[in-house]
């Protein structure tokens, strides 16, 4: 047991002491927060404890290992961090500490679905390998009604007929990946 919790301690240590955030890690919290962001699926007015005081709410996401695709893996951890948030109880003004109303207000479930391209090849949820050898990345963030978000990456384009085809399919594949997230 002491071993394991060397191991978490060393861990946690090489994560904090990593520096400043690379420009992909950057990149990585833009898009994820855009789509939750743009969607409005949290009512900002429960968060609300007292003239100019307010509730924040953060998301960190620890990345350990990966293969590829952490646009989408990172949304799906954030929209079920948000899914299992509970609210605080407030008195006067101040959180009671370990006390709790129920959960975080969200009206919708944002996912994202994320497409490479090399060459004239499309496809979804790109793996590591895939990613290292794409010439253009697509987001998009959805809700079970609408695109709320999109994002482009790489040098490479899409045809505006290529962007049409993936939204619709991003709202399609949607639905799947918000099967997935438990309320």
């Amino acid at each position: 047991m002491d071993t394991i919790n060397e191991i978490k301690r060393d861990t946690l240590s090489a994560l904090l002491a990593a520096g400043p955030p690379s420009d992909e890690s950057i990149e990585l919290a833009r898009v994820v927060d855009r789509g939750i962001r743009s969607a409005n699926i949290i009512d900002l007015n429960s968060f609300y404890l007292e003239e100019d005081k307010v509730m924040a709410i953060y998301i960190d996401i620890f990345i350990l290992d990966h293969d590829g695709n952490l646009i989408d893996a990172s949304a799906l951890a954030a929209m079920q961090a948000l899914l299992s948030c509970r609210m605080p109880k407030v008195e006067n003004g101040k959180i009671v500490r370990g006390e709790f109303v129920g959960k975080l207000p969200v009206k919708d479930k944002v996912v994202t679905c994320t497409f490479g391209k090399r060459g004239d090849k499309i496809f979804l949820d790109p793996a590591l390998d895939e990613e290292k050898g794409m010439d253009a990345r697509l987001t998009f963030a959805t809700t079970s009604q609408h695109i709320c978000a999109g994002q482009k990456g790489g040098w490479g384009s899409f045809s505006e007929k290529d962007v049409l085809e993936l939204a619709e399919m991003s709202l399609a594949k949607g639905n799947d990946l918000r099967a997935l997230l438990k309320e």
